[in-house]
């Protein structure tokens, strides 16, 4: 990057760390202020057009972000080269142990 496009965006991004303290400060203003009695109209249309076009989500998101987060570590060399777990059988029910009745405390 040559120096004048360097000095550019720090130029810029301290234009923003100044303004975006008053910005938000503006914006709770307004949102303080904001006339909701009058506004309902408003709101509720805003209100039905979010369910309306919502799309359920697949996921949560989690796993696609552990997905790059181990694509990360293996870039930094952080990723161990196997990972030792034993796998769990999730579907199988739990017995209770033979020297109680199943409905005793333990």
């Amino acid at each position: 990057m040559n120096r004048k496009k360097h000095d550019s965006l720090r130029s810029y991004a301290e234009i923003w760390q100044r303004a975006g303290p008053e910005i938000e400060a503006i914006r709770h203003k307004e949102l303080a202020d904001f006339d909701h009695t009058s506004n309902w109209r408003l709101i509720d249309s805003l209100l039905d057009a979010g369910l309306k076009f919502a799309r359920p989500r697949p996921t949560s998101g989690l796993v696609e972000m552990q997905k790059w987060f181990m694509k990360l570590a293996g870039r930094r060399g952080l990723r161990p080269l196997s990972v030792r777990e034993r796998k769990a059988d999730y579907n199988r029910s739990k017995k209770p142990d033979k020297g109680r009745a199943p409905h005793e405390k333990v």
